[in-house]
This record gives C-alpha cells, sequence and structure tokens, in this order.
C-alpha cells in the first residue's frame, strides 16, 4: 500500500458553502439533542462549543457534524452512535476527546475512499474496521495523547506573570506594549519569579523609548520588552482600552514527553495483541500535543520500531493541528501535519507495494512537518511550550473595515473616532482544539 497519500477538499479558514455548515451542526444537534446542547445549566464542554459563537467553535462543529453525516452515507447504523452518547456525555475528559478523535479519524478515512466501521463502545482492543478499495482490512486504534502536566504547569506559571506585567502595565497607563519571556533552558517543572512587579514596571516604562532586554539572576529566563507599532489603519491606540502582547515560552521536557507518546503507543499494541488477526492490518492514528513536533515524534517511533518493539502494530500515523498565518498576516487556517511509520518488524507487516492509503482532509492546507512557530518575528525552531495574552485596541476613522482578526489568539477592539466600539475576538485555542 505504500506510504500515506493525503489531499485537501479546500484551503479555507471557514468560507463552507452555509448549507454544509448548516447540515453538519444539525447533524450534532441529531446525535447529541439540541435542547440539551442549549441548556446554559450545564457545563459540558460540547455544550459551551456549541453557545459559542467564534470561529473555532464553527470548526470544531463543522468537522464533529460531518463526520456523522459521512458515517451515516456509508452505513454506519444509529446505534452505534447511541452507544458512544453515553459515554462522551460522561465527567470523564479523556473519552469526550478521544471520542471525537475517533470521529474525525473516521471522517479522514471514509472521505479517503475507504469503507469505515464505527465499532460500539464495548469494543476491545480498537476503535474503528477500515477497508480499502483494494480490500485491504485495517483495524485502526485511535489514541490521543492530550497536553501533560508539565505543560500546565508552565501555563499557570506564565499566567502568573502575565498578571504582574498586565498590573504593571495598567497602573503606568500606557499603550501598546510588548513582552517576550523566553526560558532559555528547562529544569523540569521549576516556577521560578522571573521579575517583581516592580521590575515589570521599570522594564515598560524603559521599552517605550527603546527594545529593552533583560536577564533574570540565574540567567535561566529572557524577556524583550518593546513598544507595538501602530497599525497602518489606526489613528492611534485606544486610551480607554489596553493594547499588548505577553508571550511566555519555555523548552518542552523531552524526556517527559516523550515517555507519554510511548505509553499512548504501547496501550494501541496491546490492544491489537488481545484482537491479533493475521488478515488485517493494525493502525494506531495518534493526535499529537501542539508543542510536540510531529518530526520528535516520529524519531522516537522509529527507534522503538527498529528495536522490534510493538510488533502487533504495523504502522503509526501521527497527526497534529495548527492554526497558521502566512508570512504577511493576511490569512489564517488549519494546517495539519502528518507522518506515516511503517514497522519493519511487525508481525503483519505493512503491504508497501500495494498502493497508498487514501485520506482526505476536509478542511485546510496539509504539511510533513509542523509549521514554524515565532516569537516577536523570530522563528523558534525547537520544541516549546507557549502562552500568549494579545490584545490590540485602536482608533481607526468611522467606515473602516474591520474583517476578522488574522492573528490567532489576538482580542481586538476597534473604536470608532465618534462611534461606538466593534470587538473581534478570535479566540484561540477552541474547547477541544480542532479535534
Amino acid at each position: 500500500m505504500g506510504l500515506l497519500q493525503l489531499q485537501t477538499k479546500r484551503g479555507i479558514s471557514l468560507d463552507v458553502p452555509q448549507d454544509e455548515v448548516i447540515k453538519a451542526i444539525g447533524a450534532c444537534q441529531w446525535w447529541l439533542k439540541g435542547k440539551w446542547l442549549k441548556d446554559k445549566k450545564k457545563k459540558h464542554p460540547i455544550q459551551k462549543l456549541f453557545q459559542s459563537s467564534d470561529w473555532s467553535s464553527d470548526v470544531e462543529l463543522f468537522l464533529i457534524g460531518s463526520s456523522i453525516l459521512e458515517l451515516r452515507k456509508h452505513g454506519t447504523d444509529k446505534k452505534a452512535f447511541l452507544d458512544k452518547r453515553k459515554e462522551f456525555l460522561g465527567e470523564q475528559r479523556g473519552n469526550q476527546v478521544g471520542y471525537l478523535f475517533e470521529l474525525l479519524t473516521a471522517l479522514l478515512f471514509s472521505m479517503g475512499g475507504n469503507k469505515v466501521e464505527l465499532l460500539p463502545a464495548s469494543a476491545a482492543g480498537y476503535d474503528l474496521d477500515v477497508k480499502t478499495p483494494d480490500d485491504i482490512s485495517i483495524q485502526v486504534s485511535c489514541k490521543v495523547c492530550q497536553p501533560s502536566n508539565e505543560y500546565s504547569k508552565i501555563i499557570t506559571y506564565a499566567e502568573q506573570e502575565r498578571d504582574k506585567f498586565f498590573a504593571a502595565y495598567k497602573k503606568l497607563g500606557v499603550h501598546g506594549v510588548n513582552c517576550v519571556i523566553e526560558r532559555v533552558k528547562s529544569n523540569g517543572s521549576s516556577t521560578t519569579p522571573f521579575l517583581q512587579y516592580h521590575q515589570y514596571k521599570s522594564m515598560i516604562g524603559k521599552s517605550l523609548f527603546q527594545p529593552y532586554m533583560v536577564q533574570s539572576e540565574n540567567r535561566e529566563m529572557m524577556g524583550i520588552f518593546s513598544k507595538s507599532p501602530l497599525p497602518s489603519n489606526a489613528f492611534s491606540f485606544s486610551r480607554k482600552y489596553p493594547s499588548y502582547s505577553f508571550v511566555l515560552s519555555s523548552p518542552i521536557n523531552t524526556e517527559h514527553e516523550l515517555k507519554r507518546l510511548h505509553s499512548q503507543i504501547d496501550k494501541a499494541n496491546k490492544g491489537f495483541k488481545k484482537v491479533s488477526d493475521n488478515k488485517k492490518l493494525n493502525l494506531t492514528v495518534i493526535r499529537l500535543p501542539h508543542y510536540l513536533s510531529v518530526k520528535m515524534a516520529k524519531g522516537k517511533i522509529e527507534k522503538e520500531f527498529n528495536k522490534g518493539r510493538f510488533t502487533n502494530t504495523s504502522a503509526v500515523i501521527g497527526i497534529q493541528t495548527h492554526i497558521v498565518g502566512d508570512e504577511n498576516g493576511e490569512s489564517v487556517k488549519i494546517n495539519t501535519a502528518f507522518q506515516m511509520i511503517i514497522n519493519p518488524s511487525a508481525i503483519v507487516p505493512w503491504p508497501i507495494g500495494k498502493g497508498a492509503l487514501k485520506m482526505v482532509q476536509p478542511l485546510g492546507s496539509i504539511t510533513t512537518e509542523t509549521p514554524a512557530f515565532q516569537i516577536a518575528g523570530q522563528k523558534i525552531n525547537n520544541e516549546c511550550y507557549v502562552y500568549s495574552d494579545m490584545n490590540e485596541s485602536i482608533v481607526v476613522p468611522p467606515g473602516t473595515s474591520i474583517g476578522s482578526s488574522n492573528i490567532p489568539g489576538l482580542n481586538q477592539i476597534f473604536e470608532y473616532k465618534g462611534m461606538d466600539l466593534a470587538i473581534n475576538a478570535f479566540k484561540i485555542p477552541s474547547e477541544f482544539k480542532f479535534l
């Protein structure tokens, strides 16, 4: 079957025909019941998603609904969805995210021309039965490697630093400040304070005249403070609302993250062992956390395969989704990175000479590498945990077209001279981080 062959159905932000979006959202209502989705007293993530109106929520709902429609069209019966509903509506976050990833994976295979059967919740060993047009049977295990505790610790730490920065920024009453903090090296879960409140205040003040760089006493962290350039379509920064950006990055705990990846591949491999069938291929499709590059994940899996491990697994496909913008900042889209790693030691080897396994990504673009991350215009090639909080509040001439934000994560406030405010929030990531 050769290597993975991919193509896109459409390259979009979300310029999907309206009738397709309506049908997809209708499918979500059919599966989870419209009345329940609209209940504001409930706190399930899918309810928050349904009740939100931002671009990212539309993407999530479109993908979920499209998966349901595609599977129903190709014969998956109603009972298969209803069996999963109880599990999905439970309080276990892993079940919620895991099942949605099953749906997305099923959609990728089905749109690629393969026959896909969604297995019931009680099925042991794997999640999907896939049959290719060449009549090759594949047992698919869907795994989600969710963000780690190490990532959560860094985000909590970053929020504390952001709060000190923002308090100092607000006290000074300035407009348009950038703060980029980079942890030069990772030392596990250390959350040593970078600067005190009064130091943030001093650095912000100095940055109004020229870019200013400061280093922590232990030389572990570096901060760059600078003044934001005023957008070309603005009279000035708003004096009522904040304009700033705060970004903190930290190298990932590589050993810890790769162990977590290993664990997920191992779980899938043990599942395949329970249902061993020498006539079927065993494929693990794993969603990688956004901060672990596809290249690093591929290298780890290849090393394990070359050591003769995971022999019940014929191949692994790593999937990772990001929101990306072009270099000119003129467009935003979804980008999905794919890598397929074939196991040379597998009990059921991948049939390389029998054509490619076809999959279709329904939204955005596809790559074989994780897109480069940029901080203050500089590409960061190393894997990093990243936290960002960005606001832009500007005064613009009446009649200015505001469109939609083209910077992921940026909250924009437009203040028309002599007119009301217009708010444009582009919040990323969404509730499920694009499944």
